[in-house]
């Protein structure tokens, strides 16, 4: 607005709502040095000062592609790109954060959520950006029952490929197999992308009789693939 008793230019005109105004709106295009000079009534006694206007580019981060993962699963993000004095702003729809730090977060999911986040530079310019990351239940850990001479693995809506000492049985690829021959047998369950292997061994780890009550012999190995791999093991029952 106009000052009482004072006039006022400011310089360059480019940007400035009026180079006349003593308190102009300014909206560079890019970073500027404006100069303003104040006189008084009578035109006399002129003052200066300056004020550098800092414009920040565009920008855009990523936190990457929508991905599908076994669940649940402990899932870890990054922003990129990323520089030193960024701030960062998470959220997301479902699961909980175990740990954030500067452009790095892991999430903790059960269901499919959509992870986002908010980015502000050094010259106060936002980005954002989101990620749905889609959690497709990994099978569940289960025992190998034995029925007769046969061995099942529970019915679900999974596709299973039986093994006998680690080749594939021909035609193995139903919830249960025969045992024709003393050996050792596994399935690889896999519903979706999410996998597990079990096995069935007896005491002595290594092989199973054909005819034999397993009942008490049961051990079961399992191996989830996707984004991390672990392992639990079962101590088969005493006899």
């Amino acid at each position: 607005g106009m000052v009482p008793g004072v006039s006022c230019v400011w310089t360059p005109a480019a940007g400035l709502s009026n180079p006349l105004d003593c308190t102009p709106s300014a909206s560079p295009t890019s970073t500027t040095m404006y100069t303003v000079t104040v006189v008084n009534d009578l035109g006399l006694c002129p003052a200066q000062d300056t004020v550098l206007i800092e414009v920040g580019t565009s920008f855009a981060v990523s936190l990457g592609p929508d991905t599908t993962v076994c669940g649940p699963s402990t899932y870890a993000l990054t922003i990129q790109p990323w520089q030193s004095g960024w701030l960062a702003s998470w959220g997301t729809s479902g699961g909980a954060f175990s740990s954030i730090a500067g452009n790095e977060a892991e999430i903790q999911l059960s269901d499919t959520a959509s992870v986002y986040v908010e980015v502000l530079n050094n010259f106060g310019c936002l980005a954002m950006d989101t990620v749905v990351v889609s959690v497709v239940p990994a099978p569940p850990p289960f025992t190998i029952q034995q029925i007769g001479n046969t061995i099942c693995a529970p019915v679900g809506p999974w596709t299973y490929a039986w093994d006998l000492n680690w080749n594939p049985i021909p035609g193995g690829n139903g919830p249960c197999t025969d045992v024709v021959i003393d050996g050792l047998y596994s399935v690889v369950v896999t519903g979706g992308l999410c996998r597990g292997r079990y096995r069935l061994l007896p005491d002595d780890r290594t092989w199973l009789d054909r005819g034999r009550d397993i009942s008490t012999l049961v051990q079961c190995g399992r191996w989830n693939s996707g984004t991390r791999q672990h392992r639990q093991d079962r101590s088969p029952p005493s006899a």
